[in-house]
């Protein structure tokens, strides 16, 4: 028997066993050709394990890799013309056998084996290969069979791989004949040889879950398994997630009112727009269309931005239509628009007051405004100023060359006059004594600085004319009322009778003489009540006394 020395290296995930041998010089055959022969006479009387028995299927588990092809469970391994058909003869062969319904899974496994021991067994002429009997390979082996090469080439480790290959093929076949026929049998045999992908629960990480423990498989492979989504959530074998339903799609709560909707659109996760027809409105469609908050083509402004609501103006939306009117205040109007607005001002200081009318200057004279609050007249040759935004108007009144106002007031209604004259002097006080006497007078301002000053009425009034500024003597402004305080000639100290000042605070302290009041006239109604109950009883004890005393006399 040749001495053999071999290196072994199992390489994960696929368990690829690479098979390094040092022989001796005397050595005349290779040890994976041992290997084989010594699998294949072993897996005569070999029980079919699951993958979770296996100690190389166990990483399969929760399922098989969909990408396969060309591994350990699906080899593809082809390295010349002439043994391409060999290779492809064998595969076909071998994947035959392997599932057959109504055969279990050990009987497969056997016949599956025994395709397998049967093809590498055949020699060149079809005979069967003697060495594959021997338990020790003589130097007559050293010839391998093609067939045998062309399945040493193609799976190669024969310990891990054959059982893995049959479980591979084998569960894929037999969950495609459940989901079309399914049964008791079938069903028992998948859950005790073929991977759960259900394994670890998979759906307890997920969102959108409505029972976290409803896993159902449905094959062989990693991703095939389903869980039980909620209502908003629906299932993606794709990608194995809940993914959120399209709301437009929700025929018992629909986002959008569907009689009033043209068209739902998903936006995103639980969003949606709805486009309304021409009557509606609302982020549902659910309101009758009002053309103050919203317009039909949406870039157009809306009714209460024409109407400028916001400074106090109203908008009457016609419902259901994309028609409205405006109602403006009375410093708003509507410029020439094809639309109705209140975008135009007026300037109060314009607006003429003519009778009972109102009367906008640059407009037709004969429109009545409601400028009371607005409108202001100034008089004697006031000027009107209105504010930027024509809400408010104020007068300006004259003033003099040195600067000094002329008139004064809201609209300049009054005029700003002199000092009248010194009242007469009140009497000193104290009359009769005293270092420090005192007495006052009082003058008043007088707007009476003439008639030329009255320039007239008017909402704009005109100025003074310069005839008559010449012949005016401005004084200084005045208002209101003055008084004046004159010292008074110093007579003898006022003579008075003072207490001390710890007296007369004590004397002056209000809570002690209130206090002192309460006592006294507790005092005065405990005696009336004492002499209405002991008076008379009192009285007759003193009278008999004294009659007795009087009886007894010497």
């Amino acid at each position: 028997m040749v001495q053999i020395s071999c290196l072994i290296v199992v390489g994960a995930p696929i368990f690829f066993l690479q098979l390094c041998c040092v022989c001796s010089e005397s050595a005349i055959f290779h040890d994976p050709l041992e290997i084989w022969i010594s699998t294949l006479r072993a897996s005569e009387t070999r029980t079919l394990l699951g993958v979770q028995q296996h100690s190389s299927g166990r990483v399969y588990t929760r399922g098989f890799a969909k990408s396969s092809f060309g591994t350990i469970l699906f080899p593809v391994v082809i390295h010349s013309e002439e043994s391409a058909t060999e290779g492809a003869d064998f595969t076909k062969g071998l994947l035959a056998n392997i599932y057959i319904r109504g055969r279990s899974a050990q009987e497969s496994y056997s016949k599956f084996l025994e395709y397998m021991s049967s093809y590498f067994c055949k020699t060149n002429d079809g005979e069967h290969w003697a060495c594959c009997d021997q338990s020790f390979l003589t130097a007559s082996c050293e010839d391998v069979p093609q067939k045998a090469k062309d399945v040493m080439s193609l799976i190669v480790d024969p310990i891990q791989s054959i059982t893995l290959i049959f479980l591979y093929h084998w569960c894929v076949e037999a969950w495609h004949d459940y989901r079309s026929q399914p049964n008791i049998s079938t069903w028992q045999e998948l859950e005790k040889y073929c991977p759960n992908p259900c394994h670890g629960n998979p759906c307890l990480a997920l969102l959108g879950i409505d029972d976290p423990l409803a896993c159902k498989m449905f094959g062989a492979y990693e991703d095939e398994y389903r869980c039980d989504c909620d209502d908003m959530h629906v299932w993606n074998p794709q990608r194995t997630v809940c993914e959120p339903k399209n709301p437009c799609l929700n025929k018992k709560f629909p986002p959008c009112v569907v009689e009033n909707t043209v068209r739902c659109v998903s936006t995103g996760r639980n969003h949606v727009r709805c486009i309304c027809k021409e009557q509606f409105m609302g982020f549902d469609c659910s309101l009758l269309r009002d053309a103050c908050l919203e317009r039909l083509n949406q870039s157009m402004p809306s009714g209460n931005t024409r109407c400028q609501i916001q400074n106090g103006n109203q908008c009457h939306p016609i419902l259901g239509t994309d028609s409205y009117s405006c109602t403006c205040i009375t410093n708003y109007l509507s410029l020439s628009v094809s639309e109705d607005n209140c975008l135009g001002q007026r300037d109060p200081c314009k607006i003429r007051h003519s009778g009972t009318k109102f009367e906008y200057r640059r407009t037709n004279p004969a429109t009545d405004y409601d400028l009371a609050n607005l409108k202001i007249d100034c008089l004697n040759g006031g000027e009107c100023v209105a504010s930027g935004d024509f809400t408010r108007s104020a007068c300006v009144c004259p003033q003099s060359p040195s600067g000094e106002l002329l008139f004064q007031g809201q609209v300049c209604e009054f005029a700003v006059g002199v000092w009248s004259g010194w009242s007469t002097p009140s009497l000193c006080l104290p009359q009769r004594c005293g270092h420090t006497r005192y007495r006052w007078r009082r003058r008043k301002c007088l707007n009476g600085t003439g008639p030329q000053h009255l320039i007239g009425a008017g909402s704009r009034s005109v100025g003074l004319k310069y005839q008559q500024k010449q012949h005016v003597q401005f004084v200084l402004p005045c208002t209101g009322a003055s008084e004046e305080v004159l010292p008074c000639e110093e007579l003898p100290h006022c003579l008075s009778v003072r207490l001390p000042s710890r007296i007369r605070e004590e004397i002056l302290h209000y809570e002690s003489l209130y206090l002192f009041c309460y006592v006294t006239l507790a005092e005065i109604i405990f005696s009336i009540l004492s002499w209405f109950v002991f008076g008379e009883p009192l009285v007759k004890f003193f009278y008999r006394r004294n009659v007795r005393f009087v009886n007894q006399g010497p």
